[in-house]
């Protein structure tokens, strides 16, 4: 059996829409360090040989940092990858922006929502549902 790295959890930035209290990475809107197009360039040789079989994408708010998320993802030298992010779902207030949101993210398998004290502040179950239902 092949030996593989399992998972590998990237954070392509700090920048996010919200500003919680309990966020572990200090991210927020006054955030706006990111991964280098040396970093992304040195992480895709990594993942290529280490070949992990899922990637979580977390932040900062991921789904505003698709064009780094892309560029790593559209540099895979193998396929059997399965792909998450772990957002605040701040698109989920109509069908159109989610659908646009989600689909332009290459390789997308998984959404985790990060729905707790702070965030259900910010979506209510309409949003919720909605987001479900497309995914």
């Amino acid at each position: 059996m092949e030996k593989r790295l399992e998972f590998l959890n990237i954070i392509p930035g700090n920048f996010c829409n919200l500003r919680c209290s309990h966020c572990v990475n200090d991210s927020g809107p006054t955030r706006s360090d990111k991964i280098s197009e040396t970093e992304t360039k040195s992480l895709i040789k990594e993942i290529n040989f280490h070949r992990p079989r899922r990637l979580l994408f977390t932040g900062g708010e991921p789904t505003l940092h698709i064009a780094i998320i892309n560029k790593i993802l559209s540099n895979l030298t193998y396929s059997d990858i399965r792909v998450a992010i772990t957002t605040n779902g701040w698109f989920a207030k109509t069908d159109a922006r989610i659908q646009s949101t989600v689909e332009s993210i290459v390789q997308l398998n998984h959404i985790q929502l990060s729905l707790d004290l702070f965030h259900g502040s910010r979506l209510d179950a309409s949003d919720v549902e909605r987001l479900f239902k497309f995914c």
